[in-house]
């Protein structure tokens, strides 16, 4: 039977075999009040997937989605994409350790520009590396973006990567918080993150933890701290 008051749907770990997530897939697609889904830990892989995007992008009250710690690939991020374009409250959407790469992120950054509800998003341990952020920093640029919360620590993000980041930030009309943690970050990134906050106003936190960033880099992200205004 049907119900018209759940809206909260916790289902982490429990490992249905293939009939079962069918059956559980099509109740998911049933309900229409359903705001916030976690299905973390599941071992969800793309063939899985496929079958709960179907019935998810009905869902116009769906507010908060976690898939983190499956087995979704890059052949996932266009069925994410359509979740976001369809489900109009959608809010934040964590696919924390999953295998999406850079591929995998792309058309669901594409799709983030065309929902203005979209304000997070944790990319944690996704192998995007310095392709991904890339993308992503393309993303934060676009006026038409949104986003007020990233987490993409564990990526292999170097200097190459971390300065379109860090470049994106002045321009970001909307982001607050961004991880980046337990990457390859160095002093190239630290210059230009340095330069980047004497101008953003909007940043009000970043983690740069476990990153490769010398004395003489910190060096240059204090001199940024000493104008800016933004940050917590």
């Amino acid at each position: 039977a049907n119900t018209n008051t759940l809206e909260t749907l916790n289902l982490s770990s429990v490992f249905c075999d293939n009939e079962a997530w069918k059956v559980l897939c099509h109740g998911i697609s049933s309900n229409t009040t359903l705001q916030v889904l976690i299905l973390e830990a599941n071992k969800i892989d793309t063939s899985d997937f496929k079958v709960l995007a179907e019935g998810l992008g009905k869902h116009k009250n769906l507010r908060q989605l976690n898939l983190a710690d499956n087995a979704l690939d890059e052949n996932c991020g266009s069925e994410i994409a359509g979740i976001v374009l369809m489900s109009s409250s959608i809010e934040s959407i964590n696919l924390r350790c999953n295998f999406l790469q850079a591929a995998g992120i792309a058309p669901i950054l594409a799709s983030i520009k065309k929902n203005f509800k979209m304000k997070c998003l944790n990319l944690r341990r996704n192998k995007i590396a310095n392709e991904g952020a890339v993308l992503l920093a393309q993303c934060l640029q676009s006026p038409s973006c949104f986003l007020e919360e990233v987490d993409v620590s564990y990526n292999s993000i170097s200097d190459e990567g971390g300065v379109a980041l860090s470049n994106s930030l002045t321009a970001s009309k909307a982001l607050k918080k961004l991880t980046m943690s337990d990457n390859l970050l160095a002093n190239e990134f630290a210059q230009s993150f340095g330069e980047s906050l004497k101008s953003t106003t909007i940043l009000g936190e970043i983690v740069l933890e476990n990153n490769s960033i010398t004395n003489i880099g910190a060096s240059m992200i204090a001199a940024g701290l000493k104008v800016t205004t933004s940050l917590y």
